[in-house]
């Protein structure tokens, strides 16, 4: 989950980072 979760915010930073707050 936490490696999916990295690879994620990597690929889609723009997305991912405001969600996580």
């Amino acid at each position: 989950m936490l490696v999916a979760l990295g690879l994620l915010t990597l690929a889609n930073p723009g997305l991912v980072a405001p969600a996580m707050g």
